[in-house]
C-alpha cells in the first residue's frame, strides 16, 4: 500500500457494511449498491482482492484483477471474463483440497504478501524492491505496525495510527529514538541501555521498551526502567544454559523470553 500512495494512486475499498475496514483508503463499504460499485470499478485501474461478485463484475468490465483463493480455486470459481494480464493467486494447502467453506478464511494466509505486491505492481508498471521477503508468518500477521531503523524519522502523518517499532538492536541510534518519541507512540527495541530520565520525560509515548539480553546486558537500565513505571519486557537469543548462568539477576524484574534467530537472507 505505501508504494500505492507513493505514486499517488487512491485505493477504494468496496464491500458490505459488516466487512473489515481497512486503514488509510477512501471507505465505501456497506454505502454502494451493486451499480454504484460497478461505476466504481469501471472507472478504475485495477481490482485488488479474494474470491467475490466483485472479481466477476470487474473482470466482466475488462478491469484488470489480482484476486486470492483460499477455502476455493480459481479453476472453478474465478471470474468467466477477465483481461489477459489478470492474475488468479491460490493457495498453498499442503496438499489438502479446497474446503470451499467461508468459515475457513486462515488459509489465504499461506500467499506471501510480496506474491500480491509483485502482480499489482507488475500490472501497474511499477517496480518492487527485489529485497522484500516473508520470513515468517505469524499470530501478528494481520497487525498494522511500521518497522524503523533508526537512520531517519518517520513523520506524524505517516500511518499516524499504526505503532512504530523502532529497532534500535539493529542500529544504535539514541538521538533518533529520543526523537521520534517526540511525535510518535512507538515500541522501542534496543540492546543497548538508553537514557531511562529522558525515557521517562516522553513516557506518554513509550508503548514498551524490549530489551534484548546479551552477553553486555545491564541489569540497572531494567531496575530503572522498572522503577519509572515504564513497560518492558526482556528477550534473548541465548540457549537456556547461557540464560541460566544470568537469570538469577532479573530474578525480580521480569521473565527472560527465548527468541530464535530467523535465518539470514542472503
Amino acid at each position: 500500500m505505501p508504494y500505492l500512495k507513493r505514486e499517488k494512486i487512491d485505493i477504494i475499498q468496496l464491500g458490505g457494511k459488516e466487512d473489515e475496514k481497512l486503514n488509510n483508503v477512501l471507505n465505501y463499504s456497506g454505502i454502494t449498491d451493486i451499480s454504484q460499485s460497478a461505476y466504481v470499478l469501471a472507472n478504475s485501474t485495477l481490482l485488488v482482492g479474494n474470491d467475490s461478485m466483485l472479481a466477476h463484475l470487474a473482470g466482466s468490465m475488462d478491469v484488470p484483477v489480482v484476486s486470492l483463493y483460499g477455502p476455493t480455486t480459481p479453476d472453478c470459481h474465478g471470474p468467466y471474463w477477465h483481461t489477459e494480464n489478470s492474475v488468479f493467486i491460490e493457495a498453498d494447502r499442503d496438499g489438502n483440497h479446497p474446503s470451499y467453506s467461508f468459515h475457513d478464511p486462515n488459509v489465504i494466509k499461506n500467499i506471501k504478501p510480496e506474491v500480491v505486491a509483485k502482480n499489482i505492481l507488475k500490472i501497474l508498471n511499477l517496480k518492487l524492491e527485489d529485497n522484500i521477503l516473508t520470513i515468517e508468518i505469524g499470530s501478528r500477521y494481520n497487525d498494522n505496525i511500521i518497522e524503523l531503523v533508526p537512520d531517519s524519522l518517520v513523520p506524524a502523518n505517516f500511518l499516524p495510527e499504526a505503532p512504530i517499532n523502532v529497532r534500535n538492536d539493529y542500529l544504535d541510534s539514541p538521538e533518533i529514538v529520543y526523537r521520534q518519541l517526540q511525535v510518535r507512540k512507538c515500541v522501542v527495541i534496543t540492546k543497548t541501555p538508553l537514557d531511562v530520565n529522558i525515557l521517562n520525560q516522553l513516557k506518554k509515548h513509550v508503548i514498551s521498551v524490549s530489551y534484548e539480553i546479551d552477553k553486555n546486558h545491564n541489569v540497572e537500565f531494567v531496575k530503572n526502567l522498572k522503577k519509572a513505571g515504564i513497560p518492558f519486557n526482556l528477550f534473548t537469543h541465548y540457549s537456556k544454559e547461557e540464560l541460566n548462568k544470568i537469570k538469577l539477576d532479573y530474578f525480580d524484574l521480569g521473565v527472560i523470553n527465548l527468541r530464535k534467530n530467523c535465518p539470514k537472507q542472503i
